[in-house]
């Protein structure tokens, strides 16, 4: 059974392999595979460091457009959404036939990115107080594990002399399994829904408070209403 230790030791593992650490599943790769999609795709070095560059400038981008969104929306979904991202940008790349459309799943990767650091939020907001220092370790030995996860899995498919698009699809499906793993096993933020909580209890004592106001602001109008006629009336 999960206790209040073991259950976020999990929740750093598996975000620390695929949603925290599951940027490395974007920009890893390339140091390991740019020379033969270069190759393979007739492209010059100035093209493939277009599109490395075009990943880090989509990372600031994503960055604040899923942060923003993951206050609004909650820590887990945006996490997972991106981590899909992630998997569509792999197989893109893996699917691409030249600079145009390597560069285009490139950008998604990089956008990706932004969202799956998200990761680091979800598992360590879910941590108490106690043991957020271990899980925030925990989450940066896993992520670390991610890059050599994915230096061992090209080690293999180069000793076996498999294609880089093999490769790709190779790393889609390791994503793909630990993403799925966190989707199941790893909880919502406790302190996002904390927070949403007594938002919607603040809202809840707001409209108690002002709905009363509101029906004797309603007596007093329809009072001053009936005083001027009166007064006319008599006049």
């Amino acid at each position: 059974m999960a206790t209040a230790e073991t259950r976020p030791r999990l929740c750093a593992a598996l975000c620390g392999l695929s949603l925290y650490g599951g940027g490395a599943y974007v920009w890893q790769w390339p140091v390991l595979l740019d020379n033969a999609i270069g190759l393979d795709l007739h492209l010059t070095d100035a093209q493939m460091l277009t599109t490395r560059t075009a990943i880090f400038a989509a990372w600031a981008v994503g960055s604040t457009l899923f942060g923003n969104l993951a206050d609004r929306v909650g820590r887990k979904p945006v996490a997972i959404g991106a981590a899909i991202l992630a998997l569509l940008h792999l197989l893109g790349c893996a699917a691409s036939t030249g600079f145009k459309s390597l560069i285009c799943f490139r950008v998604l990767g990089g956008l990706s990115i932004g969202g799956m650091l998200i990761g680091f939020s979800l598992a360590l907001e879910s941590a108490e107080v106690a043991y957020k220092s271990s899980t925030a370790t925990m989450l940066n030995c896993f992520a670390c594990g991610s890059i050599g996860l994915i230096v061992l899995m090209h080690a293999a498919c180069e000793a076996m002399l498999l294609s880089w698009r093999f490769e790709l699809c190779a790393i889609a499906a390791m994503l793909a399994l630990l993403a799925g793993a966190s989707a199941r096993l790893v909880p919502e933020s406790a302190e996002w829904l904390k927070q949403r909580r007594e938002s919607a209890d603040e809202r809840d004592v707001d409209d108690e408070i002002s709905r009363p106001l509101a029906v004797l602001e309603d007596n007093d109008e329809e009072q001053a209403h009936d005083d001027f006629t009166d007064s006319v009336a008599a006049s």
